[in-house]
């Protein structure tokens, strides 16, 4: 008997991190756990594009379900749930809801699995305002102390939470997450888009949102430590928008303009996603400075497509892939600087596949979708054989 899971987007524009991670577990678990029916849940001014995207990951079109509020986050934490989500679920026949940005109220009326992406707002608590850094802090804290299924995507995470929370009495599911892009993309898919953007041959590839703790100011900063004849092309992508400091990318624009490195370090704004995979599996290599990360999808991406990386030295990168990596200090410009120009110099990206890729890459979507539907099951109390 399959159980019906339900999986809620909302405010798509502001985290499509959030939106291709839940797109991405979909399809892992509509190819490898086929007792699990996963149900998106979404908004009805979305784009056709996403739309299409569900469509594709979950195999039917989403269910009609309005944004999400920070008032509904807020009544819900008083004791007084949204009612419009729960008729939702009940009406579609759902058996488990996935929390993974908002929450559903002390005592929901279907079981429930909450996903803690990170906990940023304690490791970098600059970046919140204080009334935000209190929000999040309650729903995390009701979460971990009342939620029978929690998940957690790196054990680095799980040390956070103990550090800032501290153990909780039921065990935490600690659930890497592994990609299934909707195709794998060809090196002459890349060598297209790369043709269509004006980029050069040899290019390495930060598909980063212009957020400020992406630190995509230490990449601008190493690329003018290095001599003009060694310094890479970056080619930067991603909305150049982040409303926690709305001053960014003026800011990192005037820094350009003063080094001197506008035609290494391109801004080529918000790409759709299979155009993003492109590039990542036609890029020399794929860059992530940022000074955090739960566990990161652009890595993943890369993985999947056998890009090399050149990563800040975190320890969730260091989870992630091992020794894999060329690693820097993400506080350290010239530690950077010697990165890039590394990965720069190494051999140039060709169409000959990497091998064991696919296979790779197939186990350990089965891994997650395995872990997954052990979880699902374990809360709606279900037996996974039955």
């Amino acid at each position: 008997m399959s159980l019906r899971v339900a999986f809620r987007i909302t405010n798509p524009e502001e985290w499509t991190g959030g939106v291709n991670y839940i797109l991405n577990l979909c399809r892992v678990l509509r190819a490898h756990a086929t007792q699990i029916e996963p149900v998106v849940f979404a908004p009805t001014r979305i784009s056709s594009d996403l739309r299409q995207a569900i469509r594709s990951a979950c195999g039917a079109t989403p269910t009609a379900l309005r944004d999400r509020t920070r008032k509904d986050d807020l009544l819900a934490m008083g004791g007084m749930p949204e009612a419009a989500s729960q008729r939702a679920f009940a009406k579609a026949g759902i058996d488990v809801v996935f929390e993974s940005t908002g929450y559903y109220g002390p005592r929901p009326e279907l079981p429930v699995v909450s996903w803690l992406p990170d906990f940023q707002n304690r490791r970098l608590p600059q970046l919140f305002s204080p009334s935000q850094r209190l929000v999040r802090d309650l729903r995390y804290r009701l979460i971990l102390a009342s939620r029978p299924c929690v998940m957690l995507s790196s054990q680095d995470a799980h040390a956070d939470m103990i550090a800032f929370y501290g153990p909780r009495a039921r065990p935490v599911a600690v659930i890497p997450f592994a990609l299934r892009p909707p195709s794998l993309p060809t090196f002459a898919a890349g060598e297209a888009v790369r043709r269509r953007l004006g980029l050069p041959e040899r290019f390495l590839f930060l598909p980063n949102q212009f957020w400020i703790h992406k630190n995509h100011a230490v990449v601008v900063e190493a690329l003018g430590r290095l001599a003009p004849e060694v310094r890479p092309v970056i080619a930067a992508s991603g909305l150049p928008h982040d409303p926690r400091a709305p001053h960014l990318v003026e800011q990192l624009r005037k820094r350009i303009e003063i080094l001197g490195v506008g035609d290494c370090f391109r801004m080529l704004g918000l790409l759709r996603f299979p155009e993003v995979l492109a590039l990542n599996a036609r890029a020399d290599a794929l860059v992530n400075p940022s000074l955090f990360e739960g566990w990161s999808t652009t890595v993943e991406e890369a993985k999947a497509l056998g890009t090399p990386l050149v990563l800040s030295a975190l320890p969730v990168h260091r989870e992630q892939v091992g020794s894999e990596a060329l690693f820097f200090d993400p506080h350290d410009p010239e530690a950077c600087a010697r990165a890039l120009a590394a990965a720069a110099s190494g051999p140039a990206r060709t169409a000959n596949p990497v091998p064991g890729l696919a296979e790779r890459g197939t186990a350990a979507q089965k891994r997650f979708a395995d872990q997954l539907s052990r979880l699902f099951h374990q809360a709606a109390g279900r037996d996974p054989a039955a």
